[in-house]
């Protein structure tokens, strides 16, 4: 298992506002290349952000640190709301409940646990608004 499986299925299981709507990359990408956005909100897709290794630093094994990072956009419905104020109102919330439920938890695929890093505006399309949380962990990659 990956660690966005791991999400995805963390999110499902604590995230009760999403109804389950958590999906990965390639739905997100699917909706997109067709102009839309996903048919019932909120919704959340988890998406690989890539991986940073550190050196090894150690002569007579291999060692290293990965820290893996994965972005989790949640989308909500903003039609009628020009300004966007008002769905920022209510997704903070979820956004809340979103971060409750991954930072501090050690996914089954990782050996640290998972750490908050931001959370961005990455745009209003197709009448939603999507906001992305970015998230980390780390795992060793080990040879004797």
């Amino acid at each position: 298992m990956t660690v966005v499986q791991d999400v995805i299925d963390r999110l499902k299981a604590e995230v009760t506002a999403l109804h389950g709507r958590v999906e990965g990359a390639a739905e997100l990408a699917a909706l997109l290349h067709r102009g839309q956005g996903p048919q019932r909100m909120p919704a959340a897709f988890v998406l690989p952000l890539g991986e940073d290794a550190d050196p090894n630093g150690h002569a007579n094994i291999h060692s290293q640190r990965i820290t893996e990072a994965v972005g989790v956009i949640v989308v909500e419905r903003h039609a009628g709301d020009a300004t966007g104020g008002e769905v920022l109102d209510r997704i903070a919330p979820l956004l809340t409940a979103v971060r409750a439920a991954l930072a501090g938890w050690t996914p089954a695929s990782a050996e640290t646990v998972v750490d908050y890093v931001r959370s961005r505006l990455v745009g209003l399309k197709a009448g939603a608004v999507f906001i992305q949380q970015s998230y980390a962990t780390a795992y060793y990659l080990r040879k004797v």
